[in-house]
């Protein structure tokens, strides 16, 4: 799985390095002449920079998530235990008993989330094939335009 999601990450990289055009590097007059002095810190930006933004937007998105859930659980830990009584729900936030009533169910349910959260590889690669097909929707052989696309039914969706 890691690889998929490096392979999206290598294609967004490279797509990236064909925008700042890092294969003109002997033209040396206008725009090429200030990307060739600025290329050291563009390509530092492709290779690393970028891609630990990215995983510290993950990370953070991850927390966030699991903040919230356990928020959540907490609170209907304290539900649980006021409506059933103490020794329902014992130190390790395993049920003792009452595990058929809805507001139980809807705790481990919670609990079971709050386990399982964090961004999937399989969503990371996704977040990359955006990036991707925006920057190649809005470029193409050294020029940026709005190209054509077609939707479902066969009709064109002009960029906006």
């Amino acid at each position: 799985m890691a690889l998929i999601e490096s392979d999206a990450r290598e294609k967004v990289k490279s797509l990236l390095k064909e925008l700042f055009q890092f294969d003109a590097q002997d033209l040396d007059f206008g725009i090429y002449r200030i990307m060739n002095f600025k290329r050291n810190e563009i390509e530092k930006f492709i290779d690393h920079d970028l891609i630990a933004a990215a995983e510290k937007e993950f990370e953070e998105y991850s927390k966030t998530d699991l903040s919230g859930l356990q928020r959540e659980v907490d609170r209907l830990k304290a539900e649980i235990e006021r409506d059933f009584g103490e020794g329902t729900i014992d130190g390790d936030g395993e049920v003792r008993k009452n595990k058929e009533a809805p507001k139980v169910r809807e705790y481990l349910q919670k609990k079971d989330e709050s386990r399982a959260v964090g961004i999937t590889q399989e969503q990371k690669h996704e977040v990359f094939n955006h990036v991707y097909e925006f920057f190649s929707r809005y470029y193409d052989k050294g020029d940026f335009l709005s190209k054509r696309r077609f939707g479902g039914q066969g009709e064109v969706l002009r960029p906006l």
